[in-house]
């Protein structure tokens, strides 16, 4: 009973065979030849019975898929061994044809037939074929499973093509957040700094965005954080200790505590930092005339000087300072301040002599308005 069944086996065997041999040598036009499971006799297509040979179905009995699943293992032609994949349905077979067939390209033909993703994951990590791991790879959307394949995958081309794989489906899984707490963690934890910057810009928490201010490793992050903050003693810390000036720029621009600005505008390190500190004033002229005068960087003080003259018409509007409105009107370079300067004057002798002489033609006209104006009261 046994050697009947050994021998009805092997009959199968050479019989799937001989059907793919015949099914290339029709496409390639080539004798093949098909080694017998029960002796190293050789045998050609010319000795084969013109009997019709049926090659496994997709009703195989559980039997034939084995044997099937042998073959793409174990046979030395590849293109027989492909063919035989492409008639396997079981999941369990198919996938120990991926891991243990001898022919990269039949490994290959199987993994793009399987669904398991942990078992794709292990096979893009084991592989030692770029083209298996790759059709492994791509076929992943686990953020989970691709992390691990990025740092534990025997080839490192598998790594890094997981790794980009993986950044981009982690950020799609992040956009699709908006549970507060879950983006406060991954913003304070994520590995990568792309997805952690992206779970900071979808944060309101003011004690979550100041501790990733303060503390992430990366610039860009705390920048990100440092833009949504609004907590006004926070900002001033961040201003006085951070060590990026693109970082304190940002700071800079948004705090409004005067005290805070005038310190930075007069004693940070950076020239670009102190003169988005000048930008932000709107009072103190005695400091911004320091500054124009003595600051080490001409760039500032020019900005300085700029900013006097607007800070200077804001205190004097302020005070209802006529002669300091009058001094702007005469002597400030930035027309627009000469010319609000003007509609506030009634020094018809002033008036007249800016509407003949200044060097901006709209200046004069307003100068001139003012003129009719008090002209008719």
């Amino acid at each position: 009973m046994k050697t009947d069944m050994k021998q009805t086996t092997s009959i199968l065997i050479i019989a799937i065979s001989i059907g793919l041999s015949l099914l290339f040598a029709t496409s390639c036009g080539e004798p093949v030849t098909v080694s017998k499971d029960t002796d190293n006799e050789q045998i050609t297509l010319a000795e084969i019975s013109e009997e019709p040979v049926t090659v496994a179905k997709d009703d195989d009995t559980e039997d034939e898929q084995v044997l099937l699943a042998e073959i793409a293992k174990n046979d030395k032609d590849w293109r027989a061994s492909q063919a035989v994949v492409k008639k396997l349905s079981d999941p369990m077979l198919l996938a120990d044809v991926a891991k243990n067939a001898s022919d990269a390209g039949t490994r290959e033909t199987a993994v793009k037939k399987i669904n398991d993703k942990a078992i794709l994951a292990e096979i893009a990590k084991k592989d030692a074929s770029y083209d298996v791991c790759y059709d492994a790879i791509i076929r992943l959307e686990d953020s989970a499973l691709l992390a691990d394949i990025a740092e534990n995958a025997s080839l490192a081309e598998a790594r890094m093509l997981a790794t980009e794989i993986f950044r981009y489906v982690r950020g799609r899984e992040i956009s699709q957040l908006d549970d507060p707490v879950l983006l406060a963690e991954i913003a304070k934890n994520e590995s990568h700094w792309g997805h952690r910057d992206q779970a900071v810009s979808k944060l309101d928490d003011q004690a979550v965005l100041a501790g990733i201010a303060r503390n992430d490793k990366e610039e860009k992050v705390r920048t990100r954080a440092i833009d949504k903050l609004t907590d006004q003693v926070v900002l001033a810390e961040i201003v006085k200790n951070e060590e990026s000036a693109s970082a304190r720029i940002v700071a800079v621009w948004r705090l409004m505590d005067q005290a805070v600005l005038a310190d930075v505008a007069k004693n940070d390190a950076d020239s670009t930092v102190r003169g988005w500190a000048i930008s932000r004033l709107i009072t103190n002229s005695a400091l911004l005339a320091d500054i124009a005068e003595n600051d080490e960087d001409e760039g500032v003080r020019h900005a300085a000087k700029k900013k006097f003259g607007e800070v200077c018409y804001m205190e004097a509007v302020e005070r209802n300072d006529v002669e300091r409105l009058e001094e702007i009107a005469r002597n400030e370079e930035n027309p627009f301040i000469r010319q609000g300067a003007i509609t506030r004057l009634a020094n018809q002798t002033l008036l007249t002599e800016m509407a003949e002489n200044d060097e901006q033609e709209w200046v004069r006209q307003t100068a001139q308005r003012r003129l009719d104006e008090l002209g008719k009261q």
